[in-house]
């Protein structure tokens, strides 16, 4: 399980060398993104986070959304990004997201699609 933290407002410079570094990432089964402590998100960076779940749900590895505050939100849901993550894979808490990504990785579950 990958677990990446992402902190203040993200605009797409950030946002894109965070896509470029997981692009290169290997060796995890689940990609937990914790965006509880995003404060903004422009509409640039939130088409770079669509790049990161598209590219791990490509490899067969899920994502998890997780601590999206209602700004961050509802960019991603206007821009359709949320979309990519289904509702059961959108979390409140820490806990719960490695929870399920263990389980996750524990059936062998793979993202298909």
């Amino acid at each position: 399980m990958l677990y990446v933290h992402l902190g203040g407002p993200l605009s797409f410079g950030a946002a894109n060398e965070v896509g470029r570094r997981l692009r290169s990432a290997v060796g995890y089964d689940v990609l937990v993104l914790d965006l509880s402590a995003t404060t903004f998100m422009d509409s640039s960076a939130s088409l770079a986070i669509e790049g990161v779940i598209r590219h791990a749900t490509s490899r067969g590895q899920p994502v998890f959304l997780l601590g999206m505050m209602p700004a961050v939100e509802r960019v991603l849901a206007q821009l359709k990004v949320l979309r990519l993550v289904p509702d059961e894979r959108r979390f409140k808490t820490r806990l719960e997201a490695f929870r399920q990504g263990t389980n996750l990785v524990h059936t062998g579950a793979k993202e298909t699609g």
